[in-house]
């Protein structure tokens, strides 16, 4: 594996003036800011030819949530030609967590300059409700490619509910969130328990990194 350290430029950090918590008290602000960009060369974890990859570290390093969050990388050479560029989004970064993510493509490591990167569009304040009265059973992860799917049932304290969007955060080892799955359901009848399969491309990763480990599901209620 080829590693090279590189130069981080960062056009955009997400931030909110302030949000409030359910008893009314103000909260910190919501942050997402890049921390660390590297370039490197490695075969996938399920292949065994070198391939670029571009590795990428947000962090949000308060006691707020930050919603969905759509970052886009330039890879780019020393005249300032943009070799390549990569795109990620993820669905909601927990307070004080560091989200890693990885995007495969054909660059030349040895002729990137620098790596610039920004927020393309943030939801700073979670418009929603984290539902507490939530039991989640029989879940399971499942991998196809890039694709990682989170499946189960939960059950609400509700009789009704007109969308409830799961999220489900998948975590390496080290603690780091490596992206989330989606499922929204639209006007449900919760007094069963409600199926999910909570799913997101986005997760090939490079030989030697750090393995993912565990995932939590969270249901909300309207989440934007």
């Amino acid at each position: 594996m080829h590693r090279r350290a590189m130069l981080l430029a960062t056009g955009g950090v997400a931030t909110v003036a302030g949000c409030f918590s359910t008893d009314g008290t103000e909260q910190a602000d919501a942050t997402a800011d890049f921390v660390d960009s590297n370039v490197l060369t490695a075969p996938p974890r399920d292949g065994s030819t070198d391939t670029s990859w571009l590795r990428i570290d947000i962090e949000n390093d308060t006691s707020a949530p930050h919603g969905r969050l759509e970052a886009e990388s330039r890879v780019r050479s020393e005249d300032g030609t943009t070799m390549v560029t990569g795109e990620h989004v993820t669905s909601y970064l927990p307070a004080n967590t560091t989200l890693r993510y990885f995007v495969d493509a054909e660059f030349e490591v040895d002729a990137v300059d620098a790596v610039e990167n920004d927020v393309v569009e943030a939801n700073t304040r979670v418009e929603s409700t984290q539902l507490d009265d939530v039991t989640v059973r029989n879940t399971d992860l499942s991998a196809g490619g890039d694709v990682l799917n989170v499946t189960g049932e939960f059950s609400v304290g509700v009789d009704e509910a007109e969308r409830l969007v799961v999220v489900a955060l998948i975590y390496d080892e080290a603690g780091r969130l490596r992206g989330t799955g989606t499922d929204i359901k639209y006007t449900l009848d919760t007094t069963e328990p409600v199926e999910f399969g909570a799913n997101s491309d986005g997760f090939r990763a490079p030989a030697g990194s750090t393995p993912l480990e565990s995932y939590d599901v969270v249901v909300f209620d309207g989440y934007t």
